[in-house]
């Protein structure tokens, strides 16, 4: 099957390629259209030591994730296509063998100025990212990253610009082709520019196969909010998230949770712009004692790794919740130099069970991250870091060591081609 999707994936590619070829010589013939390339390549080592155990070895590897974008625009519209190779270094080293991981990881047509003036439509598989990616965020750290299937409406005016999305993941359930709703998500994010304030409503509809083999909608999740952040001219700086979920799950469950994210910060008048920031996520966790309702929050598609600490021990969260106090002092200590010292503290919302004594607790740790990134050239940067993870004795156990973690990257971009020579952003 691997072999079969790589074939497919190849197929798709070098039709699009011959396609975008040949309507790019008749465009660029009536001077009516242009021709962009953008591309990056970025290897990142890693060296694990999570496990809490210093008598084990760490575990090392190497990624290297290359992408390749082609856009092809004529007036008011463009389509744009970006194949992706996410590789994990030595599985794979004959080239006479595919390990089927070569993908289109975006393909989408933009048509600007759609029936009207301010209103565009993007249409295809995407990436999304909206606020500070708390919540729908396309996870730049992973190897292979999110994209999400669907159509995007955008409107835009001099105080306000509005997205309304619709889009669908992944199918799940090969025994009924086509069928299958799966994981549905929609939602309207707008932003009122004058006062940098969004506000949002998400909503999920997820699909399971019940005990007839039909596909029904079981799980529904609405979530309301609003996100702000601002850099004012006293070099303060705020950030604020507030999310509300409500829903159902099957015929006797309802669902229901918080998320608060509130930050502080403050920018020194100093040449290597020292930064000091503190602040806190929470989000809320599952009652034990009310079975008939859920109040864990679901953090949806945000990128996981801008939060909650770079060792990614509670990407998927926790049951009980999790509240993270974090500290974060920054400095530039050269042009093109970014060195940050992060500190979190960990606890869930709800009690758990110690490991050690069963006692209910609710501390889990504290994190400690270290990141400097580095241009080295035009084009090259070097990204190097570290975290420690001191985790409490009621949720690591008795006598375990700290965790620890290590990484060295390196990443270049390219583009070429459109009338100015430069890349659209993306």
């Amino acid at each position: 099957m691997k072999y079969l999707r790589a074939r497919f994936n190849l197929t798709m590619i070098a039709v699009f390629l011959v396609c975008c070829f040949g309507i790019v010589e008749f465009a660029m013939a009536d001077n009516c259209g242009g021709f962009k390339v953008d591309g990056s390549a970025r290897w990142r080592y890693e060296a694990d030591g999570k496990d809490f155990n210093g008598d084990t070895d760490m575990g090392k590897n190497s990624v290297l994730r290359t992408r390749l974008g082609f856009k092809l625009f004529a007036g008011d519209v463009s389509s744009y296509m970006q194949v992706q190779y996410p590789y994990v270094m030595g599985w794979d080293a004959s080239n006479l063998g595919t390990s089927g991981d070569l993908d289109v990881h975006q393909l989408y047509l933009n048509i600007d100025k759609f029936i009207m003036q301010s209103l565009s439509m993007r249409i295809g598989r995407q990436e999304m990212n909206y606020g500070d990616q708390r919540l729908i965020g396309s996870v730049g750290w992973s190897n292979v990253g999110r994209t999400f299937d669907g159509v995007v409406f955008s409107y835009e005016c001099e105080n306000l610009a509005v997205d309304a999305f619709m889009t669908k993941q992944m199918e799940r359930y090969p025994t009924f082709p086509g069928t299958a709703p799966d994981d549905h998500f929609s939602g309207l994010w707008a932003l009122y520019k004058p006062l940098k304030l969004n506000v949002f409503a998400l909503f999920n509809a997820e699909a399971n196969a019940n005990a007839y083999g039909n596909i029904e909608t079981n799980y529904t999740l609405n979530t309301f909010g609003l996100h702000y952040k601002n850099q004012y001219p006293s070099r303060i700086g705020v950030l604020l998230d507030y999310a509300m979920q409500m829903g159902s799950m099957g015929d006797n469950m309802d669902l229901s949770g918080m998320l608060i994210v509130a930050a502080l910060s403050y920018t020194f008048d100093n040449p290597l712009n020292p930064k000091i920031a503190a602040g806190i996520d929470m989000a809320s966790g599952d009652d034990p004692e009310t079975a008939e309702e859920m109040e864990g929050f679901n953090d949806l598609y945000y990128t996981g790794h801008k939060w909650r600490g770079h060792m990614d021990y509670f990407v998927d969260g926790m049951d009980e919740g999790l509240t993270d106090i974090f500290f974060k002092l920054s400095v530039m200590p050269m042009p093109g130099t970014y060195l940050a010292l992060t500190f979190h503290n960990f606890a869930t919302g709800q009690d758990y069970a110690s490991v050690v004594d069963g006692e209910k607790v609710t501390a889990l740790g504290n994190e400690l991250d270290i990141d400097l990134k580095m241009h080295l050239k035009q084009n090259l940067a070097l990204s190097v870091g570290m975290g420690m993870f001191m985790g409490a004795e009621e949720w690591v156990g008795a006598d375990k060591d700290n965790g620890m973690w290590y990484y060295l990257g390196l990443t270049t971009k390219f583009c070429a081609g459109g009338d100015d020579g430069c890349c659209p952003k993306k």
